[in-house]
Formats: C-alpha cells, sequence, structure tokens
C-alpha cells in the first residue's frame, strides 16, 4: 500500500477539513476529505474517483502506427 498523505483545508466559514490521499482497495490512488484524519482515510478507501485519471500510460497507443511519422514527433 503507498504512503499515506494528509493535509488540510478550510470552508469559507472557517471549518477545517481534512484531506487523505492513499490507495484504494483496487491499488488506484483516491482522495477523501473528512472532518477528522481517520473518516478522510475511510472515505478514500471506499471511493471509486481515482487520481491522475488523465495520464497515458502508453502514449504511443495515441498514434495510428500507418500514418505516423517519426520526424513529425522527433525526440531529443
Amino acid at each position: 500500500m503507498a504512503e499515506q498523505l494528509e493535509h488540510s483545508a478550510w470552508d469559507g466559514a472557517g471549518n477545517e477539513i481534512k484531506v487523505v490521499t492513499t490507495e484504494n482497495e483496487d491499488g488506484y490512488m483516491t482522495q477523501g476529505t473528512g472532518p477528522d484524519t481517520e473518516s478522510a482515510a475511510a472515505n478514500a478507501l471506499k471511493s471509486a474517483d481515482k487520481l491522475g485519471g488523465g495520464a497515458d500510460p502508453a502514449p504511443e497507443s495515441r498514434y495510428d502506427k500507418q500514418s505516423h511519422h517519426a520526424d513529425e514527433n522527433p525526440t531529443r
């Protein structure tokens, strides 16, 4: 299991909200909130909202292999 990260935020009325980032039961990074660390961690563990979902682990999959030419996107 990944390290649990914790920080605080405050709502407009000045109330502290705990925010915990950790891995959920499926191994995905999730984030949860609550009035205390334990509640925020429990919220994160049951969350199905994955963090970093916009990352493309295989950037080459974005290109059609027949139309992509190496000189269009040179690597340096």
